[in-house]
Protein backbone atom coordinates (compact mmCIF):
# COMPACT_ATOMS: atom_id res chain seq x y z
CA UNK A 1 0.00 0.00 0.00
CA UNK A 2 1.46 3.53 -0.45
CA UNK A 3 2.41 6.09 1.67
CA UNK A 4 0.07 9.13 2.04
CA UNK A 5 1.86 12.08 0.20
CA UNK A 6 2.01 14.83 3.13
CA UNK A 7 2.59 18.28 3.72
CA UNK A 8 6.20 17.61 4.94
CA UNK A 9 6.48 15.59 2.22
CA UNK A 10 5.78 18.41 -0.18
CA UNK A 11 7.59 21.04 2.28
CA UNK A 12 10.76 17.87 1.38
CA UNK A 13 10.80 18.26 -2.44
CA UNK A 14 10.49 22.00 -2.61
CA UNK A 15 13.40 22.07 -0.67
CA UNK A 16 15.49 19.49 -2.98
CA UNK A 17 14.76 21.31 -5.89
CA UNK A 18 15.56 24.82 -4.59
CA UNK A 19 18.84 22.84 -3.96
CA UNK A 20 19.18 21.61 -7.81
CA UNK A 21 18.48 25.20 -8.84
CA UNK A 22 21.53 27.49 -10.25
CA UNK A 23 21.02 31.30 -10.31
CA UNK A 24 22.70 31.62 -13.68
CA UNK A 25 19.85 29.65 -15.53
CA UNK A 26 17.16 30.58 -13.31
CA UNK A 27 17.85 34.40 -14.69
CA UNK A 28 18.62 32.87 -18.39
CA UNK A 29 15.33 30.59 -18.22
CA UNK A 30 13.32 33.91 -16.37
CA UNK A 31 14.34 35.78 -19.58
CA UNK A 32 12.69 33.62 -22.00
CA UNK A 33 9.77 32.88 -20.17
CA UNK A 34 7.37 35.91 -18.92
CA UNK A 35 4.97 34.79 -16.67
CA UNK A 36 7.71 32.95 -14.44
CA UNK A 37 9.82 35.80 -13.28
CA UNK A 38 10.41 35.74 -9.11
CA UNK A 39 8.56 32.30 -9.52
CA UNK A 40 10.81 29.97 -10.74
CA UNK A 41 13.85 27.81 -8.95
CA UNK A 42 16.26 27.63 -11.74
CA UNK A 43 15.95 23.59 -12.26
CA UNK A 44 16.24 22.20 -15.46
CA UNK A 45 13.85 20.12 -17.19
CA UNK A 46 15.51 16.29 -16.81
CA UNK A 47 15.61 16.94 -12.97
CA UNK A 48 11.90 18.30 -12.81
CA UNK A 49 10.74 14.81 -14.89
CA UNK A 50 12.79 12.55 -12.76
CA UNK A 51 11.36 13.99 -9.65
CA UNK A 52 7.90 13.43 -11.38
CA UNK A 53 8.77 9.40 -12.18
CA UNK A 54 9.60 8.86 -8.85
CA UNK A 55 6.21 10.49 -7.40
CA UNK A 56 4.17 8.68 -10.15
CA UNK A 57 5.41 5.27 -8.19
CA UNK A 58 4.18 7.11 -4.97
CA UNK A 59 0.71 8.68 -4.11
CA UNK A 60 0.40 11.31 -6.77
CA UNK A 61 -2.92 12.45 -6.25
CA UNK A 62 -1.72 13.39 -2.90
CA UNK A 63 1.11 15.54 -4.83
CA UNK A 64 -1.41 17.10 -6.80
CA UNK A 65 -3.55 18.19 -3.54
CA UNK A 66 -0.38 20.49 -3.07
CA UNK A 67 0.82 21.02 -5.73
CA UNK A 68 -2.29 22.48 -8.14
CA UNK A 69 -1.97 25.46 -5.52
CA UNK A 70 1.59 25.69 -5.80
CA UNK A 71 2.48 29.02 -8.35
CA UNK A 72 6.27 28.23 -8.79
CA UNK A 73 7.02 27.65 -11.79
CA UNK A 74 8.62 24.17 -11.53
CA UNK A 75 6.01 23.00 -9.30
CA UNK A 76 3.41 23.66 -12.23
CA UNK A 77 5.76 21.46 -14.63
CA UNK A 78 5.84 19.19 -12.25
CA UNK A 79 2.17 19.08 -11.75
CA UNK A 80 1.66 19.24 -15.54
CA UNK A 81 4.23 15.47 -15.99
CA UNK A 82 2.35 13.92 -12.92
CA UNK A 83 -1.21 14.85 -14.49
CA UNK A 84 0.46 13.59 -18.07
CA UNK A 85 2.08 10.32 -16.64
CA UNK A 86 -0.45 9.56 -14.00
CA UNK A 87 -1.82 5.54 -13.95
CA UNK A 88 -5.02 6.13 -14.44
CA UNK A 89 -7.99 6.39 -16.84
CA UNK A 90 -8.09 8.62 -19.65
CA UNK A 91 -11.37 10.32 -18.33
CA UNK A 92 -9.40 11.13 -14.77
CA UNK A 93 -6.50 12.57 -16.50
CA UNK A 94 -9.07 14.69 -18.57
CA UNK A 95 -10.42 16.06 -15.84
CA UNK A 96 -7.15 16.48 -14.28
CA UNK A 97 -6.22 18.54 -17.22
CA UNK A 98 -9.74 20.63 -16.87
CA UNK A 99 -8.32 21.71 -13.66
CA UNK A 100 -4.91 22.75 -14.03
CA UNK A 101 -5.60 24.23 -17.72
CA UNK A 102 -6.22 27.40 -16.07
CA UNK A 103 -3.19 27.59 -13.97
CA UNK A 104 -0.78 27.57 -16.65
CA UNK A 105 0.67 31.09 -17.67
CA UNK A 106 2.89 30.42 -19.67
CA UNK A 107 4.28 28.92 -23.10
CA UNK A 108 7.05 26.38 -21.60
CA UNK A 109 4.46 25.21 -19.10
CA UNK A 110 2.19 24.92 -21.75
CA UNK A 111 4.14 23.39 -24.30
CA UNK A 112 6.29 21.05 -21.69
CA UNK A 113 3.30 19.70 -20.93
CA UNK A 114 1.50 19.15 -24.52
CA UNK A 115 4.66 16.90 -25.67
CA UNK A 116 4.15 14.74 -22.39
CA UNK A 117 1.00 13.81 -22.80
CA UNK A 118 1.78 10.43 -24.30
CA UNK A 119 -1.88 9.10 -23.86
CA UNK A 120 -3.52 10.99 -26.42
CA UNK A 121 -2.08 8.86 -29.37
CA UNK A 122 -5.03 5.66 -27.68
CA UNK A 123 -7.32 8.43 -26.89
CA UNK A 124 -7.54 10.73 -29.78
CA UNK A 125 -11.41 10.90 -30.18
CA UNK A 126 -11.57 11.79 -26.52
CA UNK A 127 -9.23 14.41 -26.44
CA UNK A 128 -10.12 15.80 -29.53
CA UNK A 129 -13.93 16.27 -27.37
CA UNK A 130 -11.74 17.70 -24.81
CA UNK A 131 -10.30 20.64 -26.66
CA UNK A 132 -13.62 21.93 -27.93
CA UNK A 133 -14.29 24.77 -25.83
CA UNK A 134 -10.75 25.53 -25.39
CA UNK A 135 -9.97 27.13 -29.58
CA UNK A 136 -12.36 29.95 -28.21
CA UNK A 137 -11.14 30.04 -24.20
CA UNK A 138 -10.88 33.53 -23.41
CA UNK A 139 -7.66 32.20 -21.56
CA UNK A 140 -4.42 32.91 -23.90
CA UNK A 141 -2.89 29.68 -22.78
CA UNK A 142 -5.78 27.82 -22.94
CA UNK A 143 -6.06 27.95 -26.65
CA UNK A 144 -2.28 28.03 -27.17
CA UNK A 145 -2.72 24.33 -25.63
CA UNK A 146 -5.55 23.41 -28.40
CA UNK A 147 -3.00 24.45 -30.93
CA UNK A 148 -0.22 22.91 -29.84
CA UNK A 149 -2.25 19.56 -28.87
CA UNK A 150 -3.17 19.52 -32.57
CA UNK A 151 0.14 20.43 -33.57
CA UNK A 152 2.10 17.50 -31.49
CA UNK A 153 -0.75 14.31 -32.33
CA UNK A 154 -3.34 15.47 -35.11
CA UNK A 155 -0.84 16.23 -38.07
CA UNK A 156 -1.73 13.07 -40.43
CA UNK A 157 -3.59 11.86 -42.98
CA UNK A 158 -6.76 11.48 -40.63
CA UNK A 159 -7.04 14.60 -38.87
CA UNK A 160 -5.15 17.10 -41.25
CA UNK A 161 -8.17 18.78 -42.65
CA UNK A 162 -9.73 18.89 -39.37
CA UNK A 163 -6.14 20.36 -37.71
CA UNK A 164 -6.15 23.47 -41.04
CA UNK A 165 -9.85 23.82 -40.12
CA UNK A 166 -9.18 24.87 -36.41
CA UNK A 167 -5.98 26.77 -36.93
CA UNK A 168 -8.00 28.85 -39.80
CA UNK A 169 -10.82 29.39 -37.13
CA UNK A 170 -8.54 30.67 -34.65
CA UNK A 171 -8.38 34.61 -35.23
CA UNK A 172 -6.95 35.70 -31.57
CA UNK A 173 -4.27 38.43 -31.61
CA UNK A 174 -2.38 37.41 -28.54
CA UNK A 175 1.68 36.17 -29.52
CA UNK A 176 1.33 33.14 -28.05
CA UNK A 177 -1.63 31.87 -29.68
CA UNK A 178 -0.41 33.26 -33.01
CA UNK A 179 2.83 32.43 -32.68
CA UNK A 180 1.73 28.35 -31.98
CA UNK A 181 -0.81 28.05 -34.88
CA UNK A 182 2.11 29.87 -37.35
CA UNK A 183 4.28 27.10 -35.93
CA UNK A 184 1.54 24.31 -36.16
CA UNK A 185 1.04 25.41 -39.80
CA UNK A 186 4.42 24.76 -40.76
CA UNK A 187 4.75 21.00 -39.49
CA UNK A 188 1.88 20.80 -41.41
CA UNK A 189 3.46 22.29 -44.28
CA UNK A 190 6.30 19.89 -44.03
CA UNK A 191 3.67 16.87 -43.70
CA UNK A 192 0.97 17.92 -46.04
CA UNK A 193 2.43 20.36 -48.17
CA UNK A 194 -0.35 20.74 -50.68
CA UNK A 195 -2.99 21.07 -48.41
CA UNK A 196 -1.36 23.31 -46.05
CA UNK A 197 -0.63 25.75 -49.38
CA UNK A 198 -4.17 25.92 -50.52
CA UNK A 199 -5.24 27.16 -46.93
CA UNK A 200 -2.65 29.97 -46.91
CA UNK A 201 -3.52 31.01 -50.68
CA UNK A 202 -6.74 32.09 -49.10
CA UNK A 203 -7.73 35.09 -46.52
CA UNK A 204 -8.41 33.27 -43.73
CA UNK A 205 -4.80 33.41 -42.00
CA UNK A 206 -4.40 36.56 -40.69
CA UNK A 207 -1.39 39.02 -41.48
CA UNK A 208 0.47 38.78 -38.07
CA UNK A 209 -0.03 34.33 -38.47
CA UNK A 210 0.95 34.08 -42.42
CA UNK A 211 4.02 36.17 -41.64
CA UNK A 212 5.34 34.08 -38.42
CA UNK A 213 4.05 30.98 -40.46
CA UNK A 214 6.86 32.29 -43.19
CA UNK A 215 9.01 32.91 -40.82
CA UNK A 216 8.89 29.16 -39.54
CA UNK A 217 8.46 27.44 -42.55
CA UNK A 218 11.78 29.37 -44.18
CA UNK A 219 13.63 28.61 -40.86
CA UNK A 220 13.22 24.74 -40.91
CA UNK A 221 15.42 22.10 -42.42
CA UNK A 222 12.82 20.43 -43.84
CA UNK A 223 11.67 22.55 -46.32
CA UNK A 224 13.04 22.61 -49.78
CA UNK A 225 14.72 25.88 -50.81
CA UNK A 226 12.42 26.73 -53.33
CA UNK A 227 9.22 26.03 -51.44
CA UNK A 228 11.37 28.95 -49.02
CA UNK A 229 11.12 30.75 -51.54
CA UNK A 230 7.73 30.55 -52.52
CA UNK A 231 6.80 31.73 -49.15
CA UNK A 232 8.79 34.28 -49.49
CA UNK A 233 7.05 35.95 -52.70
CA UNK A 234 3.76 34.95 -50.85
CA UNK A 235 4.07 37.20 -48.43
CA UNK A 236 5.54 39.61 -50.69
CA UNK A 237 2.44 39.64 -52.93
CA UNK A 238 0.59 39.92 -49.76
CA UNK A 239 1.77 42.93 -48.41
CA UNK A 240 1.59 44.72 -52.01
CA UNK A 241 -2.24 43.67 -52.24
CA UNK A 242 -2.38 45.29 -48.95
CA UNK A 243 -4.20 42.68 -47.66
CA UNK A 244 -5.19 42.75 -43.97
CA UNK A 245 -6.96 40.27 -42.09
CA UNK A 246 -7.79 40.15 -38.53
Amino acid sequence: MTREYSSEDYQKLQEELKAEGNEKYRKFNESLIPGASGTSFGVRLPVLRKAASKILKEDWRGFLGYSLEDPVHEMRLMTGFVIAGAPCPFDERLSLLREFLPLISNWAVCDSVCCSLKSIKKNRKSMLEFLEPYYGSEKEFEVRFAAVVLMDYYINAEYIDFVLEQYARIRRREYYIEMAVAWGLSVCFVYFRDKTLRLLETDRISNDIFQMTVGKIRDSRRIRPEDKELMKRMWEARKEDGIRIS
